[in-house]
């Protein structure tokens, strides 16, 4: 490995669907700068794409029987531009587009649909506040800061306007030869693709290798403006930490396998001065990761992560798993 040219390797921050923070599905914006290849000044972009699979009722913080059958299936795919100034800083553009498929309690009977389309777009910016690279290994430690615009579509967060509705909606389900009184635990504010105001994003990253052992440590802090309705989604922490070890380690190509732990958590949205009791949410998820770097311009990213805790406020849902790949180009 060239001095020169150190090979970093780093999480690549998970998919942003450029939405607010969702009750049940909390997303970190992903920074293709940060990929390994992404060092020396010049143009680079990356696409990412993440699946979320959320079948588990949680009511206060313990899971519960899923009588209805209600599920979310989330899809978040993002389009990064951006420009590097040198090992110092970038600015990077995402665009997001979002899927998502659910089954859940509406009207007191069981309703399946799909929402989709663009996200809240992002601009961001990264500054190396320091950095060292020898022969054997090295360090850099970034931070970040940017804005979340209010271009997704906010229209669903309008049912949290109907008292009843965000009061508790039910229907009753037949689990086996008996019937359940279920309640609904997917509402408008976890299928709004966007909340129509400007939110500020604040993160930090260090990454390190040492022959042929790597790692990374990352937050993101997103701090959450009111929007349309009245409805302001409260602020949510990302983490994550990563170890892992060199399983090829070239000149020019590198393999890398790693273990990931990441964290989410937000407190309650607030609607119009009321404090709604049913959306804060944390969960911690853990998995592997496949890393790799195609020559100096070409690196990818395959990830799987399952939940191996969580809590809430209220009835919600939490992520089951995630699965993501991310692509990165360096011109």
């Amino acid at each position: 490995m060239s001095p020169r040219k150190p090979k970093f390797l780093v999480l690549a921050l998970l998919t942003l669907a450029g939405s607010p923070a969702l009750a049940c599905d909390l997303c970190a914006i992903y920074t293709a700068e940060f990929a390994e290849g992404a060092s020396g000044a010049g143009f680079y972009a990356g696409a990412s794409t993440q699946y979320a699979a959320f079948n588990d009722v949680f009511t206060d913080g313990h899971r519960t029987e899923n009588a209805a059958g209600q599920s979310l299936d989330s899809y978040f795919s993002q389009v990064a531009l951006g420009y590097r100034g040198g090992r110092r800083w970038s600015l990077q553009v995402n665009l997001p587009y979002i899927v998502r498929d659910f089954r859940r309690i509406e009207g007191g009977t069981i309703e399946r649909g799909s929402v989709s389309g663009i996200g809240d777009i992002s601009l961001l910016g990264s500054y190396q506040l320091a950095g060292k690279n020898t022969a054997s290994g090295g360090f850099s430690w970034q931070v970040l800061a940017g804005l979340e615009f209010g271009s997704g579509d906010s229209d669903r967060i309008a049912e949290e306007l109907d008292e009843e509705h965000h009061a508790g909606d039910t229907a009753l389900a037949k689990h086996g030869d008996e019937e359940h009184t279920a309640a609904s635990a997917i509402h408008g504010h976890d299928l709004a693709l966007g909340n129509g105001a400007t939110d500020i994003i604040l993160g930090s990253s260090l990454r390190w290798h040492h022959r042929r052992w790597l790692g990374d440590a990352w937050f993101q802090h997103a701090i959450r403006a009111r929007g349309d309705f009245g409805y302001d989604y409260a602020n949510d922490t990302h983490w994550g930490i990563s170890a892992g070890r060199y399983l090829h380690l070239g000149h020019r190509n590198s393999v890398a396998l790693l273990l990931d732990i990441s964290g989410e958590h937000k407190g309650e949205d607030d609607l119009a001065g009321s404090v709604l009791d049913d959306t804060a949410s944390r969960s911690v998820l853990l998995g592997p990761s496949l890393r790799a770097n195609l020559g100096e311009r070409t690196a990818f990213e395959l990830g799987a992560a399952w939940r191996s805790s969580g809590g809430n406020s209220g009835v919600q849902m939490l992520p089951d798993y995630r699965l993501r790949a991310n692509l990165n180009l360096r011109f």
